[in-house]
């Protein structure tokens, strides 16, 4: 009954349209309308055009938010309009000996059929073209992003209605004064409006150097064609069929013309910075490849040569180098260089108690001098090399002991910035992992090796984890993973973005030292493109494209990422290849929500993103989510029973009211009591995210 109800609905538009077209044809016959027929006319054709706006949001075209994939579509159809506009008024130029028709669409038949069908065409193509660029303005979209909007929408039809009411004239005035006070009003709020509006170009910083370059000249081609389709339009076939849609096609117009104008100002001037996000990007990806690449036993010169040579790749520096601590001595030893010659090898200063070195260690931090020639501490560097301007130093740091420095530096002065030292310092936190567990092969019995590895591998997947859950009003949450052996494959990670929380749960299928190592990547990654892109859907397809290179064919990641936004009330989810999300609406019962999505790696093309699905779910006080692994629903008793989600329900409903802490021992308790002395054969991850009942005040 619904959908007949809803069928019904969506075809009045269409009948709407059909019968105001037989009621004109009545009219080509009788001759002149009158304008109180025109009046009721156009209102009606608003009306109808208005209705058609949700079967609009249903079209495909309208679901895919891929920046390019829509400035395709918006520049295709502007073009397209544009063509239409510039063919068929041509076609149904002004003819001579009729003083109240503009154009030949109320002469005949033949043409009041192309006129027509050509003006409604146009009129719900520039409506279309709004509607993309509706994707570009709630792109990253803030609080007042959508009031602004639908009030620049209204000003359109309000500017559409008073043109309408004025008639033909008052599309031919030279001046919008001319048109009496409403008229002014009518063009001050359009122009306000569209201005306001024009400044939602979120999406413009995330564009690389060379789509930026391609986008700019795209809106400069939109600003003109749609500059030309604004005035244009006034006195076309459009304007005798219909003078509000000729207007609204206006109204359209302009506001493609001004936020095209905007948009290429904004491009043009970030243009010379645009290469930074491209590096920020590449680092990413960089650092990636390089803690894969070291994350496996070699020879122990093979991985300081490694360590050093990827340096200075991830930085993009001239000079690289390592320097350790001897083993059984205290004194620090240049292992491996880049770039330097024999001699600067030779006479390099190498001090733990002075220098460079000495304050990186008795500091137990990364150490960034833009200006190597001013700072006191390098003055030794400055006098043993010259030509370097700025210089990075980072210490290797393995079970709370630093055994090593890690230095990159650059001849131009001030060519490092913070993005750098972080980078170079996740670099060395892996390095130093790397580096302890190939010492570790050198000097251990294979037994013993194993073991330390284990414990070296456990200590840095447990700095993986949360030390403390960020605070967000109104927002509750509490986490726990435990490994099946010393390390697992299982990873949780819940971090802030600006006011909002994100929560990240991750499996690697597999256990064991690969399953953390490809934790630790994971949670470079994911920290990272959280950081850049808003859409849980989006961070998900750039993890893929990053991960998917280095996993071995036969394994892969689930992810489940979801962003809670206790300003708007409101949660984000996408999910790949993981585990349903458990939600616990206050007022309802709890089900699983499980989005469609691929596993990370499974697939390293279109596919992956073509599947994965994101979806939003409005927050309320009282309701809560839990997220969980895989070991937790499979944790099997004496018995070879396993816990089940079944289970896991009946838990979470008898713990309507209590807080995300309470929630999660409730739950911890239930699977101890059914695993009983039973060892885990899985990693288990339990998160519980809870909309504290005093929300709405702690928002207020």
């Amino acid at each position: 009954m619904k959908n007949l109800l809803k069928k019904i609905l969506l075809s009045v538009p269409f009948i709407t349209f059909f019968g105001l077209t037989l009621l004109d044809m009545i009219w080509l016959i009788v001759g002149r309308t009158p304008e109180l027929i025109r009046l009721i006319r156009d209102g009606v054709l608003l009306a109808a055009l208005i209705m058609l706006v949700p079967l609009f949001q249903q079209l495909p075209i309208f679901k895919d938010r891929r920046v390019l994939h829509v400035l395709r579509k918006l520049g295709l159809g502007i073009v397209a309009g544009f063509i239409v506009l510039l063919l068929v008024n041509q076609y149904l130029l002004p003819t001579d000996g009729f003083d109240y028709h503009k154009s030949r669409i109320y002469i005949s038949t033949y043409y009041f059929i192309i006129g027509t069908l050509a003006a409604l065409f146009l009129t719900l193509l520039n409506v279309a073209c709004l509607g993309l660029l509706r994707l570009l303005v709630f792109y990253k979209s803030k609080s007042n992003t959508l009031r602004n909007y639908r009030l620049l929408l209204l000003s359109m039809l309000f500017f559409a209605a008073v043109n309408s009411a004025l008639g033909s004239d008052s599309l031919n005035v030279v001046s919008p004064s001319e048109n009496g006070p409403l008229g002014i009003i009518a063009f001050v709020l359009l122009i306000i409006l569209t201005v306001v509006n024009a400044f939602r170009t979120a999406w413009i910083q995330f564009l690389n150097r060379g789509q930026k370059w391609l986008v700019f000249l795209l809106t400069i081609v939109v600003c003109v064609v749609a500059s030309y389709c604004t005035i244009e339009v006034r006195s076309s076939f459009v304007a005798e069929y219909s003078i509000a849609y000729a207007s609204l096609v206006s109204a359209i117009a302009l506001y493609l013309a001004v936020y095209a104008g905007v948009s290429a100002f904004l491009l043009f001037f970030s243009l010379p910075t645009a290469g930074l996000f491209d590096e920020k990007i590449e680092a990413i990806k960089s650092l990636q490849e390089l803690t894969q690449s070291i994350s496996h036993f070699m020879e122990r010169d093979k991985l300081t040569a490694l360590i050093t040579q990827r340096a200075l790749q991830v930085t993009k520096s001239d000079f690289a180098w390592l320097e350790l601590y001897e083993e059984d001595q205290p004194a620090l030893e240049l292992v491996s260089a880049v770039n330097l010659t024999e001699e600067e090898k030779a006479t390099i200063p190498l001090s733990t108690h002075s220098g460079i070195s000495g304050w990186v260690i008795q500091n137990r931090k990364s150490l960034l001098a833009n200006d190597t020639h001013e700072d006191p501490r390098l003055q030794r560097l400055s006098e043993w090399k010259k030509d370097v301007g700025a210089l990075l130093a980072v210490p290797l740091i393995s079970r709370e002991q630093i055994f090593g420095i890690l230095y990159s530096a650059k001849r131009d002065y001030f060519s490092y910035d913070q993005f750098d030292e972080d980078m170079l310092q996740s670099y060395a936190d892996q390095a130093a992992i790397a580096f302890e567990n190939a010492r570790l092969l050198n000097v251990s019995l294979e037994k013993e090796r194993l073991a330390q590895e284990l414990r070296v591998a456990h200590e840095a997947q447990e700095k993986l984890l949360p030390k403390a859950m960020p605070e967000v009003p109104g927002i509750e949450v509490a986490g726990i993973s435990i490994a099946a052996q010393e390390v697992g494959g299982d990873y949780y990670d819940v971090f802030k973005i600006g006011e909002k929380l994100a929560v990240v749960v991750g499996d690697v299928s597999g256990k064991g030292t690969a399953a953390a190592f490809y934790m630790a990547q994971v949670k470079g990654v994911m920290e990272a493109l959280g950081g850049i892109h808003e859409s849980p859907r989006e961070v998900l397809i750039q993890a893929n494209q990053i991960l998917a290179r280095s996993l071995e064919k036969n394994l892969f990641i689930s992810l489940i990422y979801a962003v809670f936004d206790p300003l708007e009330m409101r949660m984000t989810l996408s999910r790949a290849g993981h585990n349903p999300l458990l939600w616990y609406p206050h007022e309802a019962e709890p089900t699983l929500l499980q989005p469609r999505g691929l596993g990370i790696g499974l697939d390293r093309g279109a596919l992956f993103g073509a599947t994965l699905e994101e979806i939003t779910l409005p927050l309320s006080p009282g309701d809560f989510f839990v997220f969980y692994t895989d070991g937790v629903v499979e944790a099997r008793n004496a018995r070879n029973k396993e816990y089940e989600e079944q289970t896991l329900l009946d838990v979470v409903k008898q713990q309507k009211h209590a807080g995300a802490d309470a929630i999660k021992e409730s739950i911890l308790q239930s699977l101890r009591a059914h695993v009983g002395a039973q060892c885990a054969h899985d990693d288990f991850t339990l998160v519980v995210v809870g909309v504290a009942k005093h929300a709405l005040q702690t928002m207020a």
